[in-house]
């Protein structure tokens, strides 16, 4: 169905931020393997969204100027102290460990299931510039579902006394 769309990289709006991007991907997707893009390709979108705001956001809050203060919702006698903050690093750490853990081992397991070595379709081009908002979009609302109902599901009394 998008194979027919012009590509992200014949889009002439584009062409001067994407620059040479084409040329990388491609050197990218020949010299590496899709299970390795995919592993690392992940782990650096976790740490550049994840971790790089977490930071951010964390050290705005603490050592923030205190006008910022004025814009929490949450009240003051409910705001995180720098010692629960130091608390929660070595769970965010635990948790980002096992989730890289089980996405390695789901790319070795993958392979001697199904045959395939990773579930990502990966081509040599840049997708069309209506695959990727599809793409998008379709993943916003997914997560946006995914998110809610396991929150929901984690309110439930049976769960929420071990969380």
């Amino acid at each position: 169905m998008f194979h027919q769309l012009p590509l992200v990289s014949d889009y002439e709006p584009l062409k001067p931020l994407i620059g040479d991007m084409g040329n990388l991907w491609l050197n990218l997707a020949q010299s590496h393997s899709p299970a390795n893009i995919e592993f690392f390709g992940t782990l650096s979108v976790q740490v550049c969204s994840f971790w790089a705001g977490v930071i951010i956001l964390t050290s705005a809050d603490v050592m923030g100027p205190s006008f910022l203060k004025s814009y929490k919702l949450q009240s003051l006698s409910k705001q995180p102290t720098v010692g629960f903050i130091w608390n929660c690093i070595p769970t965010l750490i635990r948790n980002q460990l096992l989730t890289t853990t089980l996405h390695f081992l789901q790319l070795k397991l993958l392979p001697q299931l199904t045959g395939k070595s990773t579930v990502y379709r990966f081509e040599t081009h840049l997708p069309s510039i209506w695959e990727i908002v599809i793409g998008l979009v379709l993943c916003s609302i997914a997560r946006e579902a995914l998110f809610y109902y396991s929150h929901r599901v984690f309110h439930w009394p049976i769960l929420y006394r071990h969380i």
